[in-house]
């Protein structure tokens, strides 16, 4: 029994009815005109689960963010016009601080950290808002929210390198790639494993991660240049 994918047979000529696909299907196995799809083994699977599960965590701590910074913009908090991470260590003293209770531009400037002691006088103008109670519950529930994320993503990072330390060599050799770092590198390993023996050659390996452009040409014209779906896990780690 292999995996086939429909695009290979149904590009087969013949007859394909419903009544008979399964003897269709059966004679293309047979006569070889099915090509068996990547599976990969069962070790790769446990962390290819892993790596996408710590996409959908990064991106729901993302939004929490996103409504953090709405939250702050409401109360005219324009924190992030002067700290450019407003989840660094300066951002998160002052969002602790209002939390706390403290209200004073003056004092919440004093929470400044390295090179943003320069910026004190803009960061006193941004913290002149107007943080109502509402304001500070929303707040402190969003930030609740994050710190649990964060929290979930930190489990599960332990997890993830224990599952690739037999495989650190490549995991090194792939972060030689310019632009490739860990985070890539444990996601490339994770959807394509550490063996490339079921690719042909590079070309084919593209083709099957959709990063290949279309040529769609009749006439001497190009009409169609666009890409595959392909795996969406290895567009996005490599297109980041």
């Amino acid at each position: 029994m292999i995996l086939v994918n429909p695009q290979h047979f149904r590009s087969v000529p013949g007859r394909k009815t419903d009544q008979k696909d399964c003897e269709w299907l059966a004679q293309q196995l047979q006569h070889g005109l099915l090509r068996s799809s990547f599976v990969p083994a069962q070790e790769t699977r446990e962390l290819r689960d892993l790596t996408r599960y710590r996409v959908k965590l990064m991106q729901e701590r993302n939004r929490v963010q996103n409504r953090i910074e709405k939250v702050l913009q409401d109360a005219n908090l324009k924190l992030s016009s002067v700290v450019c991470d407003v989840w660094g260590v300066t951002g998160r003293a002052i969002l602790a601080a209002i939390l706390q209770g403290e209200e004073d531009p003056e004092r919440l400037a004093e929470y400044a950290k390295g090179r943003l002691r320069q910026k004190k006088a803009q960061l006193r103008m941004a913290l002149c808002g107007r943080f109502t109670a509402h304001h500070k519950f929303l707040l402190r529930e969003l930030m609740d929210d994050l710190n649990y994320l964060e929290l979930k993503v930190a489990r599960l990072e332990q997890v993830i390198e224990a599952h690739l330390w037999p495989h650190m060599e490549v995991v090194y050799r792939l972060c030689t790639i310019p632009g490739v770092y860990r985070h890539t590198a444990s996601t490339l390993i994770a959807e394509l494993g550490v063996d490339m023996a079921q690719f042909p050659d590079a070309d084919h390996l593209a083709s099957w991660a959709g990063l290949c452009p279309g040529a769609c040409q009749s006439g001497g014209k190009r009409k169609s240049a666009k890409t595959r779906n392909g795996n969406p896990h290895v567009r996005r780690a490599l297109c980041e």
